[in-house]
């Protein structure tokens, strides 16, 4: 009985041949053309980012803030009204 190797056999058979094969038609392009594992691990270093935060803050004084300014009209509009009605000279005279 004589051995007949399968299609998947004869092609894993010749699969290192066809590696060597690239291999030295790479090599025969010329060194700038072969591109290694080892060139792709070796990243150029990158210089560090040059980040500058800037952050402006508005800070609003307390007297212009709209609640203490409607709390001051509200004030001056009470203490307007206490003067007039202070001011009137009526009496009440009771018989």
């Amino acid at each position: 009985m004589q051995f007949q190797p399968s299609r998947t056999q004869r092609v894993l058979a010749l699969l290192p041949l066809l590696v060597l094969l690239l291999a030295v038609a790479q090599s025969a392009a010329g060194p700038g053309v072969v591109v290694t594992a080892s060139a792709w691990a070796q990243d150029a270093p990158k210089p560090p980012a040059d980040v500058d935060v800037t952050i402006k803050t508005e800070e609003t004084r307390w007297y212009v803030q709209p609640i203490w300014l409607a709390v001051g009209a509200g004030a001056l509009i009470l203490i307007i009204a206490l003067l007039i009605a202070g001011s009137r000279n009526t009496t009440t005279v009771v018989k």
